[in-house]
Protein backbone atom coordinates (compact mmCIF):
# COMPACT_ATOMS: atom_id res chain seq x y z
CA UNK A 1 0.00 0.00 0.00
CA UNK A 2 2.72 2.57 0.78
CA UNK A 3 4.63 1.80 -2.45
CA UNK A 4 1.55 3.17 -4.28
CA UNK A 5 1.61 6.09 -1.98
CA UNK A 6 5.31 6.32 -2.40
CA UNK A 7 4.72 6.14 -6.59
CA UNK A 8 1.71 8.98 -6.55
CA UNK A 9 4.14 11.25 -4.81
CA UNK A 10 7.18 10.99 -7.07
CA UNK A 11 4.83 11.66 -9.85
CA UNK A 12 3.15 14.33 -8.08
CA UNK A 13 6.04 16.26 -7.45
CA UNK A 14 7.88 15.70 -10.69
CA UNK A 15 4.73 16.61 -12.63
CA UNK A 16 4.57 19.60 -9.79
CA UNK A 17 7.98 20.62 -10.34
CA UNK A 18 7.56 20.86 -14.28
CA UNK A 19 4.14 22.14 -15.04
CA UNK A 20 4.71 25.35 -14.02
CA UNK A 21 7.88 25.53 -16.58
CA UNK A 22 5.95 23.99 -20.11
CA UNK A 23 3.74 21.22 -21.38
CA UNK A 24 2.88 17.92 -19.57
CA UNK A 25 4.15 16.04 -23.10
CA UNK A 26 7.39 16.95 -21.98
CA UNK A 27 7.24 14.41 -19.04
CA UNK A 28 7.05 11.32 -21.20
CA UNK A 29 10.89 10.57 -21.89
CA UNK A 30 10.72 6.79 -22.17
CA UNK A 31 14.48 7.13 -22.75
CA UNK A 32 15.25 8.82 -19.88
CA UNK A 33 12.88 6.22 -17.64
CA UNK A 34 14.65 3.03 -19.31
CA UNK A 35 18.26 5.25 -18.51
CA UNK A 36 17.20 5.49 -14.50
CA UNK A 37 15.63 2.15 -14.05
CA UNK A 38 18.43 0.75 -15.70
CA UNK A 39 20.84 2.54 -13.69
CA UNK A 40 18.93 1.81 -10.54
CA UNK A 41 18.87 -2.17 -10.93
CA UNK A 42 22.46 -1.67 -12.01
CA UNK A 43 23.50 -0.29 -8.54
CA UNK A 44 21.54 -2.82 -6.85
CA UNK A 45 23.22 -5.66 -8.32
CA UNK A 46 26.39 -4.35 -8.29
CA UNK A 47 26.35 -2.93 -4.69
CA UNK A 48 24.88 -5.96 -3.24
CA UNK A 49 25.86 -9.12 -1.89
CA UNK A 50 24.57 -12.47 -3.86
CA UNK A 51 22.49 -13.68 -1.25
CA UNK A 52 21.33 -10.34 -0.95
CA UNK A 53 20.13 -10.35 -4.63
CA UNK A 54 18.46 -13.99 -4.21
CA UNK A 55 16.71 -12.94 -1.18
CA UNK A 56 14.93 -9.46 -2.67
CA UNK A 57 13.80 -11.52 -6.00
CA UNK A 58 12.68 -14.59 -3.93
CA UNK A 59 10.36 -12.14 -1.44
CA UNK A 60 9.61 -9.54 -4.28
CA UNK A 61 6.24 -10.90 -4.83
CA UNK A 62 5.48 -10.94 -0.56
CA UNK A 63 7.08 -7.33 -1.08
CA UNK A 64 4.37 -6.16 -3.08
CA UNK A 65 1.83 -7.88 -1.61
CA UNK A 66 2.20 -6.77 1.67
CA UNK A 67 1.67 -8.35 4.70
CA UNK A 68 -1.17 -9.56 5.81
CA UNK A 69 -3.59 -7.48 8.61
CA UNK A 70 -4.35 -10.02 11.63
CA UNK A 71 -7.23 -8.78 13.35
CA UNK A 72 -5.49 -8.97 16.46
CA UNK A 73 -3.17 -6.43 15.51
CA UNK A 74 -5.67 -4.14 14.33
CA UNK A 75 -7.49 -4.57 17.97
CA UNK A 76 -3.79 -3.37 19.45
CA UNK A 77 -3.18 -0.69 17.73
CA UNK A 78 -6.58 0.82 18.10
CA UNK A 79 -6.23 -0.14 21.75
CA UNK A 80 -3.08 1.78 21.79
CA UNK A 81 -4.47 5.04 19.84
CA UNK A 82 -7.36 4.94 22.24
CA UNK A 83 -4.73 4.99 25.20
CA UNK A 84 -2.62 7.60 23.77
CA UNK A 85 -5.72 10.11 23.28
CA UNK A 86 -7.18 9.22 26.50
CA UNK A 87 -3.52 10.00 27.78
CA UNK A 88 -3.22 12.91 25.58
CA UNK A 89 -6.85 14.34 27.38
CA UNK A 90 -5.85 13.82 30.65
CA UNK A 91 -2.56 14.96 31.02
CA UNK A 92 -2.02 17.50 27.89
Amino acid sequence: MFWILGVVVVFGSVAGGYLPHGEPGILFQPLEYLIILGAGIGAFLQGNPKWVITGVLANLGALIKGAPMIKRHIQSCLRLCTLFSSLQKQKG
